[in-house]
């Protein structure tokens, strides 16, 4: 079992279960209106949800928007991949 640089300990299989839902970006870009427009009632004119290049790029067009709030529903969609022996995260 690989321990990350944070000590906690990965579970292989749970590793290899996320592996295998790994969603496009566009797709997760979806999930992420969704959601907004669901558990926040913020529209597309409110709220832009755009994938490009490999990212997701979330842009408030209005003040007054709990960002926080944003914030915590897109970072449910983050994924970052590291080398197992080392931890860096790859890149490409």
């Amino acid at each position: 079992m690989w321990v990350s640089p944070e000590g906690a300990k990965r579970n292989h299989e749970t590793e290899r279960k996320r592996k295998t839902m790994i969603m496009t970006d566009a797709a997760a870009a979806s999930e992420i209106r969704s959601s907004l427009k669901k558990l926040l009632g913020y529209t597309n004119r409110q709220v832009s949800v755009v994938a490009r290049d490999y990212a997701i790029w979330v842009k408030a067009k209005v003040a007054g928007l709990d960002l926080q709030k944003v914030y915590d529903i897109a970072m449910k969609y983050q994924i970052i991949e590291r080398k197992e022996k080392t931890g860096e995260i790859l890149c490409g």
